[in-house]
């Protein structure tokens, strides 16, 4: 409740105070007194955001409307020191690594913070401010941009009730205060940052922190009180400027924060209302029917199911009802997270993403959701139930094909791409393969370097984005096209079957040619990759095959073969008209990037690239057998058959046993197909064994004559 005559008494007992206040040195604000001369504008304006007629505030209440501006500031901070406002987050201990110790004390003794994959001291000004502009050593902005989140503070936080040595608060306290004067406590002022997303990544830091520290006199009053006089303006502008796809669920989770951890703000319950209405409104929208965020990147999949999941559960804590559509769409993503994840417990590298570790979480939160089968995949089928059907999974509206022999630590595992570009963070991917076999990564994404700076000038939009980046195919030198952003319907050329998984598409635009690709995966035993290009006149065609830098690589014939002393091995054959031997690409610059790999933003190393090309007019079609073994795996035994154009067909030994025969539709201009049996195949794939009964997928299989109708 505001009041025109406390207002006006509080007005005139400040009056002329501004100008001297301009001067005072924001490192020796302590008191609230302090606080009050130096920015009494402020101070004013935090009590006139208060509701003063919660119970409780009255004390405050008098205070202020008797003009004592700076003993109604004191008995605010008194009321929250006292009270239980956000309990949940008075939390005095914690547990902490030596890798976060030794972050804390290089803030605290040299000023060096860490930006996304990169270290740097941050310089001070004459006045002490610490540059809050800075890009850290590499000229990236997003240096800046982690500076002014305040995830540091959490840091030091966390290593204080740890360790309960006073510097980290201390240290805590003296960049909360630098921060909210330099930047005048202003939600995106020039330069502190580069997005809107700064003020509401800091906002649950910022909370943790207040309440966190309520007992600890190191946390200054004056410090206290600029926190949150910033509260309101930090609120409302994250509600103007929510952001799209992951941008909201951050921006608005800060939001969120404002409206549930202080409540005695007058806007509070309306910042929780529409904080939370975005974000079940932003869920709805950019979360397909499987599970998988739009961007269908899995690092930025995390981050927004990651703060779907804070602001459920910071609702829960302050005792608020969570909406069932909303908990039902956490349901679906982290289902998605759980069943994508790799055996040795990380997340796909694919467009900007990390290689991010979930084990942890997914088993965590298997209970919260009643997901035996989570905490299956989590353990590698230590504990929970079995899920249903073969291991693997096709996602069909993010067009992820992700497949499995197992549930175990050593099962193999892969990731087909066959779906859209993606609503945000792309890479001109499509078409892409990855595989893990025993536990480690062989063929992998390249990552995505950096975004700004001196790193992504060298590798963000030559390799990182392009093609070439990724383990698919170049059409005379050229990248592939932005296909559609989002799926309008499932994709239909998959299958999942007890034997093997299929899918099949084709890439984007790469100037007059195209190229279409299918993956069998025979359970247990390996892939097979199906290549068919076709444009008018003579192409080149590249090729690549991107092993993880452990992998190591060597050429054996026309094969490429893993190199290294471990375990988990992998074998790529060529098959068809591919004659020419591959060439091993490592850390190369000119002209183009090649031979690169970056786990986590801001860092890369060389990694050996196969790269075979070769040449043809109209159309051709050539395959790949991928097989893993445990030491160095042998040869496959394939015999390429003749087929009519677009079409692959392949004999498969299998040492002493029957052979089988997998034949896959690739151009469906080909349809239908005559066998040499006088069968006509109307379908994409067609896997034989004797003795066993034809499997067909995305099509059908019959006995006909010749001239079948042209319907089949």
């Amino acid at each position: 409740m505001r009041d025109e005559l406390w207002t006006a008494v509080a007005a005139f007992a400040i009056f002329g105070q501004a100008a001297s206040a301009a001067s005072a040195d924001w490192q020796d604000l302590r008191t609230a007194s302090d606080a009050v001369e130096a920015h009494p504008k402020r101070m004013r304006a935090l009590l006139e955001a208060v509701d003063l007629s919660r119970e409780g505030l009255a004390p405050v209440r008098r205070a202020f409307a008797n003009g004592e501006l700076a003993e109604a500031c004191e008995t605010l901070l008194a009321y929250y020191r006292e009270g239980d406002t956000a309990d949940w987050l008075r939390e005095r201990s914690a547990e902490v690594s030596d890798a976060a110790v030794a972050h804390a004390d290089r803030i605290v003794e040299e000023d060096i913070y860490r930006g996304y994959g990169e270290r740097g001291v941050v310089p001070r000004g004459d006045d002490g401010h610490l540059d809050w502009t800075h890009r850290g050593p590499n000229g990236d902005s997003q240096f800046t941009n982690k500076l002014n989140r305040h995830h540091h503070l959490s840091t030091l936080l966390t290593v204080y009730l740890a360790t309960g040595k006073a510097k980290y608060v201390e240290r805590i306290d003296r960049d909360l205060r630098d921060w909210l004067t330099a930047s005048g406590g202003e939600p995106a002022r020039d330069g502190f940052g580069t997005s809107h997303l700064e003020p509401g990544l800091r906002l649950p830091t910022w909370s943790r922190v207040f309440f966190a520290l309520q007992d600890d006199d190191a946390f200054r009053p004056a410090t206290r009180l600029l926190l949150l006089a910033a509260i309101p303006d930090h609120a409302e502008y994250l509600l103007a400027h929510p952001g799209g796809n992951n941008w909201v669920t951050m921006t608005q989770l800060g939001a969120l924060h404002c409206g549930v951890c202080w409540p005695e703000l007058e806007g509070a319950e309306r910042w929780r209302r529409e904080a939370l209405a975005k974000l079940r409104d932003n869920a709805e929208r950019t979360v397909y029917p499987d599970g998988a965020q739009k961007e269908l990147t899995a690092h930025y999949h995390l981050v927004s199911v990651g703060r779907y999941q804070d602001a459920a559960e910071l609702m829960q804590s302050a005792g608020y009802e969570l909406p069932d559509d909303f908990r039902e769409t956490m349901e679906r993503m982290w289902s998605y997270a759980a069943y994508a994840m790799r055996p040795s417990g990380t997340i796909p590298l694919n467009n900007d993403s990390d290689l991010v570790a979930i084990r942890d979480r997914v088993q965590g939160l298997a209970d919260a959701y009643a997901r035996p089968d989570w905490r299956y995949i989590a353990t590698n089928g230590e504990a929970g139930a079995r899920p249903d059907g073969p291991p693997s999974r096709f996602f069909p509206w993010a067009g992820q094909l992700v497949s499995r022999s197992g549930w175990g630590a050593e099962a193999h595992w892969s990731l087909f791409d066959v779906g859209p570009w993606g609503s945000g963070h792309q890479h001109d991917d499509k078409l892409h393969v990855s595989v893990s076999v025993y536990g480690r990564d062989l063929l992998v994404d390249s990552g995505r370097f950096a975004y700004q700076g001196e790193i992504a000038r060298r590798f963000r939009g030559a390799y990182a984005r392009h093609t070439r980046g990724h383990n698919t195919i170049l059409i005379d030198g050229e990248g592939q096209g932005p296909g559609p952003k989002e799926a309008d319907r499932p994709h239909p050329l998959h299958a999942v079957r007890e034997a093997f998984d299929f899918a099949l598409a084709t890439a984007p635009s790469q100037g007059e040619a195209r190229h279409t690709r299918a993956v069998v995966y025979l359970r247990g035993r390996g892939w097979l990759v199906l290549d068919h290009l076709r444009g008018p006149g003579r192409h080149r065609a590249e090729a690549v095959w991107h092993l993880h830098p452990d992998a190591g690589a060597r050429v054996d014939g026309r094969d490429v073969v893993t190199d290294h002393g471990g375990e988990g091995h992998l074998r790529i054959s060529p098959l068809g008209s591919l004659e020419a031997p591959p060439a091993i690409v490592k850390g190369r610059e000119e002209p183009e990037p090649q031979g690169w790999y970056s786990r986590t933003y801001g860092e890369y190393e060389p990694a050996p690239c196969a790269v075979y090309e070769t040449a043809f007019e109209g159309s051709t079609t050539f395959g790949w057998a991928l097989t893993p073994a445990r030491e160095a795996p042998e040869a496959p035994e394939i015999e390429w058959l003749e087929a009519p154009d677009g079409v692959a067909r392949l004999r498969l030994g299998d040492g002493d046993a029957a052979s089988r025969t997998v034949t896959v539709v690739l151009d469906e201009d080909a349809l239908p197909v005559t066998l040499p049996d006088g069968r006509r195949l109307a379908a994409r794939l067609l896997v034989e064994a004797p003795g066993e009964e034809p499997a067909v997928a995305c099509g059908a299989l019959r006995d006909a004559a010749p001239e079948a109708s042209d319907d089949e």
